[in-house]
């Protein structure tokens, strides 16, 4: 879960096909904080600018992309650094359902009066300052479940409109955990 991420977007590439990809823009912004960079880096030669524009270039190329495809009915994340990506596939009627769920910081900062579910997940994933988190991803019929996206509680109504999209677009149910 990354704060300073952008929520994702769904890009409608035809009737059959659909990615859900961070904003283009956000691929824009960081090419020209390389650019920035670079000009910083040309003009004063310190290496400490030279560092911030490779990792800048890094940025601008990574790829996080998830390729929802009817017309070959798979499901394909494809995510690394250009041109080295890495992919995996779903199979179409491998997905039972896409969940949607959202946890809320427990009341009490004592983990032990939690479940244990919650007493597992609360130091790995909420630390001490969150507010808890809303997530989606697949429900697959092996009974594991694949979490796409986590955000937190303050994008809850985007993280559930993207959820609803992909659960119309993949025929699939929309189940709250």
């Amino acid at each position: 879960m990354n704060y300073y991420s952008p929520p994702p977007a769904l890009e409608t590439r035809d009737e059959s096909r659909v990615d859900v990809t961070p904003h283009p823009w956000f691929r824009v912004a960081q090419a020209l904080a390389s650019a920035v960079f670079a000009v910083g880096a040309w003009a004063s030669g310190d290496p400490l600018w030279l560092a911030g524009t490779a990792l800048c270039l890094l940025a601008a190329l990574s790829e996080d992309r998830w390729i929802l495809d009817a017309r070959v009915r798979r499901i394909r994340r494809r995510f690394g650094i250009l041109p080295m990506l890495r992919s995996f596939e779903l199979d179409w009627d491998e997905i039972e359902a896409v969940f949607l769920e959202t946890v809320e910081r427990p009341p009490s900062e004592d983990p032990e009066s939690k479940s244990d579910d919650v007493r597992s997940l609360y130091p790995r994933l909420m630390g001490k300052s969150s507010r808890g988190w809303a997530a989606w991803g697949f429900l697959l019929s092996s009974g594991r479940a694949l979490t796409v996206r986590a955000d937190s509680l303050k994008r809850r109504t985007a993280v559930r409109a993207l959820a609803e999209a992909v659960s119309k677009f993949l025929g699939k149910e929309l189940r709250d955990l």
